[in-house]
């Protein structure tokens, strides 16, 4: 296939003007690279004075807690205690026909987020447990939750000492 330019009395391939398009391109990209700047980005919000490896290490798990308060402004009570839920609405349609791998990769990244929490709370010397020994249907029914909403774990945080 050719395209043809009278007033310059030449032919082209569409191939030549795709190789001639993706030169200019190339050209354009690599001269913007040349002139970027760098972005200054703002200092993380605050530090616990442990890192993430000491976090991992001083990991605790435990299912009693002392009363104490929480010294951070985010949670100021003795212990906490979340629910992590899933919208079944938001199923995507590849999964429509496959529930249980929507709930098991509705577990995996809820599982993310606790596994965030944890560390957040090792950092903090707090302790931690995910506890998967809710029955859905009673925790459904005592928190109210929509139909559409299904319960899949909780986890508590809390002081040991």
């Amino acid at each position: 296939m050719y395209e043809s330019c009278p007033s310059a009395g030449f032919r082209f391939s569409q191939g030549v003007m795709h190789e001639k398009a993706l030169f200019v391109l190339l050209i354009a990209v690599s001269a913007a690279t040349l002139w970027a700047q760098d972005i200054a980005l703002p200092p993380p919000a605050g530090k616990s004075g442990v890192d993430l490896l000491g976090a991992i290490i001083n990991r605790r798990v435990s299912k009693t807690f002392i009363k104490k308060d929480i010294s951070t402004a985010a949670n100021p009570t003795a212990s906490a205690l979340s629910l992590y839920t899933v919208d079944t609405t938001l199923t995507p349609s590849f999964l429509k026909t496959n529930p249980a791998l929507f709930l098991q990769m509705a577990h995996a990244t809820a599982g993310f987020s606790a596994q965030n929490i944890s560390l957040t709370a090792s950092s903090l010397k707090l302790a931690s447990i995910v506890q998967y020994t809710l029955k859905a249907a009673d925790t459904s029914e005592a928190l109210k939750l929509g139909k559409d909403e299904v319960p899949l774990f909780i986890q508590q945080l809390g002081y040991m000492e």
